[in-house]
């Protein structure tokens, strides 16, 4: 077979190797919702986080309260449309 090509990346996209040994202990151990009341959501939660602020300052330069952070999908399509009425309000959610 010769070389691949996905054309479907809207659907979903390879992972990287560095982001899959990043992902892996929230796939293995960290996991619980961090929207949860549990004790076990605040790891989560403290993950999330994490790597909301280093996704800012690493990658996008700038402070985490400044990101559009939500769960995709839907979530991001409603924030796509709000940006676009000019009331300044992007749907910043935590």
């Amino acid at each position: 077979m010769g070389e691949r090509i996905y054309l479907d990346n809207a659907a979903t996209t390879k992972v990287s190797e560095e982001v899959l040994q990043e992902m892996l202990p929230y796939f293995r151990e960290t996991y619980a919702n961090p929207s949860a009341i549990y004790s076990f959501a605040g790891e989560a939660k403290k993950a999330v986080g994490i790597a909301r602020e280093r996704a800012a300052r690493g990658h996008l330069e700038c402070a985490r309260h400044r990101g559009l952070w939500d769960g995709g999908g839907s979530g991001g399509r409603d924030h796509a449309g709000e940006s676009g009425k000019g009331n300044g309000s992007a749907g910043l959610s935590d």
